[in-house]
């Protein structure tokens, strides 16, 4: 399960959760097939969100129905990760270093912490995998960080914003859009091009506007049917 929306509750699982005595998935070729780390570009990240102390790394097991999910683990301990205990989450290059050198884990994570918040975008590239032409000028305008999660077509954006603001499901000017505070992430290291900002440097005043135009007065469950399986288990279960 990804992050539910809204502004202050507690972050749910980032990813099913598994056994505790899940088989580690360490074959060769499972290895070269979920490795994410060696993409992960540690320079495009910003300093403001490289040095939080809030990352996390990511591993596959089986459960006890053979099945593959994903488990969240420390990079410090290297052992299953408690989200109520500081000491298990590190800055960004001990994550990736952890990813790095244990194939078994296949994901460089973090827990966002306020003043900073994600916006997400659903459905943003179409079939031939084209970057929907609204969404680069959008962004730019506002500034922060900006990636495309890994196997989604989705766009999410890392702002910062010290005011209040209703966090979920929204519409603005005909598209949808996440508000997300304290959430939990998946993070690759590979900005969009030109957006990857520092998001202490978010343009406030076009967030405010934004913020204050998105409407809820919608038939959600209608709008949300318009989202991918993957975004929908992503961010809203």
């Amino acid at each position: 399960m990804l992050p539910a929306f809204g502004v202050t509750p507690a972050p749910a699982a980032p990813v099913t959760p598994g056994q505790e005595t899940g088989e580690l998935l360490n074959t060769r070729e499972e290895q070269e097939e979920t490795s994410v780390t060696r993409t992960f570009n540690r320079n495009a990240v910003p300093n403001s969100v490289r040095h939080l102390g809030s990352w996390f790394v990511v591993g596959q097991v089986l459960d006890e129905r053979g099945q593959s999910t994903k488990m969240r683990y420390s990079p410090t301990t290297l052992g299953e990760l408690r989200l109520h205990e500081p000491g298990d989450f590190s800055d960004m290059d001990v994550a990736v270093d952890a990813a790095e050198d244990h194939a078994w884990l296949d994901g460089v994570w973090l827990r966002l912490p306020r003043p900073y918040f994600v916006l997400a975008i659903p459905e943003c590239y179409d079939f031939f995998d084209r970057l929907a032409k609204w969404v680069r000028p959008f962004a730019a305008r506002l500034g922060g960080y900006w990636e495309r999660p890994s196997g989604t077509k989705n766009v999410i954006g890392i702002l910062r914003s010290d005011a209040e603001f209703e966090g979920g499901l929204a519409e603005y000017r005909e598209t949808l859009q996440f508000p997300i505070r304290e959430g939990l992430f998946p993070i690759t290291g590979q900005p969009l091009h030109g957006l990857r900002h520092d998001p202490d440097s978010t343009n406030q005043q076009a967030l405010a506007t934004v913020l204050a135009g998105m409407r809820r007065d919608i038939d959600l469950l209608r709008r949300m049917s318009q989202c991918s399986y993957s975004f929908r288990q992503l961010y809203l279960f």
